[in-house]
């Protein structure tokens, strides 16, 4: 009945895009005092009704406090963070000390979820989920019959577990998993760098929906148990080369220049891997 509306990020929201990616790359700190409103608007170029609804964005965020006579201050978002700023965070920071943490705490708690996730989807899947759920898996399946891109693969490979997480029918596992995954397709380019299929690849996953579908749900956790452990420990070389490499510093700037430095990474990893293999 109703189609997607087509429009242009607003002025307040540009504005609160502005202040937001400056908190989070630390350059405004916690309990700093921004500028007043009259000043903002002067240097923003905007009304002073813009401006205050950009602030509210960011006091929904958790970003700052303040308002009503107030003055506004940088709020110690750290201390109560929310899942919603992590998208923000890695668009702000790249590839950081700080984002990296992220990515291994992800990684820690992404097996024992996704396993309780396909328990449930096994308890309360619909026809239709289930439906979804082989779907999915036939899009993945046909990519890599045509030797699709390692990007292309990734992104499918999360279209996936995401119809999984839907057949949870949980509202929680959603909430907490959805922003990660979100995170995950920001950054698709630069990790599926460093995300290679294993062999045979879609073959385990299939493995792991028929035991789904035949409503098997210990012989499917222990196949997706394997499977992401396996995945977690090629990642994780990953993560211990770009940590020895930051030492300290970060890929920041434009998406370009981050996707320039982990591309120089993989190069040096390749070819370390190619000395390796001629030594004698």
């Amino acid at each position: 009945m109703f189609g997607p509306l087509e429009r242009a990020e607003t002025v307040p929201e540009r504005i609160a895009a502005i202040l937001r990616r400056a908190i989070l790359c630390d350059e405004l700190g916690v309990n700093e005092r921004l500028p007043s409103e009259k000043a903002l608007s002067s240097q923003f170029e905007t009304n002073r009704v813009s401006l205050r609804q950009a602030l509210q964005i960011l006091k929904a965020d958790g970003l700052i406090e303040g308002g009503q006579g107030r003055p506004w201050r940088v709020a110690d978002y750290r201390a109560n963070p929310g899942l919603h700023l992590l998208p923000y965070l890695f668009e702000a920071k790249g590839i950081s000390e700080e984002t990296v943490r992220v990515i291994e705490d992800f990684l820690a708690i992404r097996t024992p979820v996704l396993a309780e996730v396909l328990e449930l989807a096994v308890q309360r899947m619909t026809d239709e989920q289930l439906e979804a759920l082989r779907e999915a898996l036939q899009r993945l399946q046909s990519l890599a019959d045509e030797d699709s891109s390692t990007e292309a693969l990734f992104l499918a490979d999360l279209d996936w577990f995401e119809c999984l997480l839907a057949a949870s029918n949980s509202l929680l596992f959603r909430s907490v998993y959805q922003p990660l995954s979100s995170v995950y397709r920001q950054f698709s380019s630069a990790i599926s760098m460093f995300w290679t299929a294993p062999d045979g690849y879609p073959a385990r996953l299939w493995s792991i929906y028929s035991e789904v579908e035949a409503r098997n749900a210990a012989q499917a956790k222990t196949l997706l148990v394997e499977y992401l452990n396996e995945e977690s420990e090629r990642l994780h070389t990953w993560i211990s080369m770009v940590s020895h490499t930051l030492e300290g510093g970060a890929f920041s700037g434009t998406s370009a220049e981050m996707m320039g430095a982990l591309a120089s990474l993989q190069s040096m990893s390749v070819n370390e891997g190619d000395s390796h293999g001629t030594g004698s």
